[in-house]
Formats: C-alpha cells, sequence, structure tokens
C-alpha cells in the first residue's frame, strides 16, 4: 500500500520538497530523492503498461547513434515476434519526426524531459534487469542492458541486436524512408565539424575553413551543418534530423567529426561520405572511469590493443556496411591533403 502511495506524483513531489526544506545534510538529501524518484519512474512505467498491455515498448536512448540503430533492427523484431505492435517513447518533435518513419512503430509517445531523463539514469536506485515482453518498458541505453557481461560484443550494433534478441549480424531496413531528390544540392558538399559525444575541438575552425576554401576550388558550393557562424562566409544550416538525413542522401559529399550522426548517414548507405575519427577516443559525456569500465562491461577488449584502438573498432562504421571512408587522426595538414585526395577522385 506505501507503495503504491509513494507513486502519485502529488504525495512524492511534495515529500521531496519536504526533504529539501528539513534535511540539513546535502548527500542524505540527494539519497532520499532519488529514491522518491524512483516511486515515480515506476508510475509512469505502470501507466504505460496499463495503456498498452500489448505494445513492446521502448524507450529510445536519445544520442542520435543509440536512437537511430534499434529503429532500423524494429522491422526484423516485428517479424520474429508474430508481428507485435511496437511502442517508441521519445522526449521531443526532432525525435518524433525520425520516427514517424519507421513503419514498423504502430505507437509513439513524448514524455517529459525530467522523466525521460530519469529513464535513463545510471545513478539512481534501479532494477536494471528487464526482460523483453508485451507490456513491459524497456530503456533501450546499452548502460542499462544488464544481460550485456554475459554475452559481449565486438560493436555498437551487435550490442543493440543483442538488446533485441535479434540473431547478429541483422540486415538493417531502411527501404522507404528517405526518397527525397533535390538537384540543389548535385554540387554541394556538407560538413559537420562537430560531435556531441567526442571532442570535435581536437580540429580547428581553421582546419574546417581552410578544407572548405580548397573544396571550393575544386568546383564544389559549400554547406556547414552547424549553428555557428565562425566559418568564414561559408552557407550554414540547421535542420531537423529528418530534413539533415535527406539533405545528405543529395549532397556530392559530406565529411565531418565521428559522431551520431555518422552513425545515420551510414545506416542510410550515403555515398561519398568521409569520418574523420579523434585522436581521443574518449566520450566527452562521462568520466574515463565510467566508460571503461561500461566497455570493458558490454564489449570485447581485444588483448595486446589499447582502450583506444578497441575504441576504435567498437565505433567503426564498418559495423554497419563499407559506404563510409574512415580517416583517423593525424595533423591537421595531413588530415586536410588525404580528404582533398578522395575529393579529387
Amino acid at each position: 500500500m506505501w507503495k503504491e502511495f509513494l507513486k502519485n506524483k502529488y504525495i512524492n513531489k511534495f515529500l521531496i520538497r519536504v526533504i529539501t526544506l528539513t534535511i540539513p545534510f546535502a548527500a542524505k538529501r540527494r539519497e532520499l530523492r532519488k529514491i522518491l524518484k524512483v516511486f515515480l519512474l515506476e508510475a509512469l512505467k505502470d501507466k504505460f503498461s496499463e495503456q498498452y498491455p500489448d505494445y513492446f515498448q521502448f524507450a529510445m536512448f536519445q544520442p542520435w547513434g543509440d536512437f537511430y540503430m534499434p529503429c532500423v533492427l524494429f522491422n526484423e523484431f516485428k517479424k520474429q515476434n508474430n508481428n507485435a505492435k511496437i511502442l517508441a517513447i521519445c522526449v521531443n518533435e526532432n525525435q518524433e519526426e525520425v520516427l514517424k518513419g519507421f513503419n514498423a512503430i504502430d505507437k509513439i509517445e513524448k514524455i517529459a524531459k525530467e522523466d525521460y531523463a530519469s529513464f535513463f539514469s545510471i545513478t539512481l536506485p534501479q532494477n536494471y534487469t528487464q526482460t523483453l515482453k508485451k507490456g513491459n518498458l524497456y530503456c533501450l541505453s546499452h548502460w542499462l542492458y544488464a544481460e550485456a557481461d554475459k554475452n559481449k560484443s565486438m560493436n555498437f550494433f551487435e550490442l543493440y541486436t543483442k538488446m533485441l534478441n535479434l540473431h547478429y549480424p541483422s540486415k538493417p531496413n531502411i527501404s522507404n524512408l528517405y526518397e527525397i531528390k533535390n538537384a540543389r544540392y548535385s554540387n554541394t558538399v556538407l560538413l559537420y565539424p562537430e560531435s556531441n559525444s567526442f571532442n570535435s575541438k581536437e580540429l580547428s575552425d581553421e582546419f574546417w575553413t581552410k578544407l572548405a576554401d580548397r573544396i571550393s576550388d575544386l568546383g564544389f558550393d559549400i554547406v556547414f551543418n552547424t549553428k555557428n557562424k565562425k566559418y568564414g562566409n561559408y552557407e550554414t544550416i540547421f535542420l531537423s534530423m529528418k530534413e539533415q538525413i535527406e539533405m545528405a542522401r543529395c549532397c556530392k559529399y559530406v565529411i565531418g567529426m565521428r559522431s551520431g550522426f555518422s552513425d545515420i548517414l551510414a545506416l542510410n548507405e550515403v555515398k561519398n561520405h568521409i569520418v574523420i575519427y579523434p585522436q581521443s577516443m574518449y566520450f566527452k559525456t562521462v568520466t574515463k572511469e565510467q566508460q571503461e569500465q561500461e566497455f570493458k562491461r558490454a564489449f570485447v577488449m581485444e588483448e595486446g590493443r589499447t582502450f583506444e584502438e578497441n575504441m576504435k573498432r567498437i565505433t567503426s562504421l564498418k559495423m554497419f556496411n563499407d559506404y563510409a571512408i574512415e580517416i583517423f587522426y593525424h595533423s591537421e595538414e595531413e588530415l586536410n591533403n588525404e580528404i582533398i585526395k578522395y575529393v579529387r577522385i
């Protein structure tokens, strides 16, 4: 009875406020608030379970690569589960628009940002072991995949395939997603210099403007995929993810820093796609210790190789197909020359 009492969002939030005002020790306040938030999460899961008892329910992880990989596998998942219905849960319109492109997804729900962040928290004392069955919510994040350490993967795509209980390798389904043809971009080179995962500042703004100048001299139009206006006088564009994919499929070349966007373009078999891998393969979103611990838990780490060498294999776009050209970091001048060599071909 008391568990149901604490699942009531009004009572729960009132108690959180009481704790904030009355408990003098910050560490104790954080601990008690975390416990109460777990009950709110359980209440939200109960709501979806009651509303969609006949659906496989998936909360989609926010990083774009992690978000997109399950999407292209849902068609195969549906086939292997007697055409079962799929509910996908997201947090914003951008994600929702992408999800609508996948016919295998039967229903989409958006939830509050705070609830979404709590679903994927690696610090809340949640029970991370989850079983794929109808009526249960499953958070599609490798961090929360408790079975990963018992069946380690060679790369990210294998890991997400296993999370959906599919056979690896499983062919991704991208048919009929983006059929747009836009002649305006047929002579365009799209540059995406930023990454939310890795440290894109390893490459200077000057590197990108010099690269743009050299490509422009070859007769191509240049467009930067960014909100920043720091790349000379070149056109910049920042579209929704669906529109970015459609544009990239029309461009002559697409060149950028390894990121979740790289995963999406590779999965969509974008041709003339050149991807630069950073010098440091450590994510900027978590600590080095957290990343090393998680990757040793979930992935096969080949002996005799450094952590960064294993990371390059685990994140290589060859896990999807051979469409992308991968270039690993060296000096900016050498990178620039190597990219131009491919553009001239």
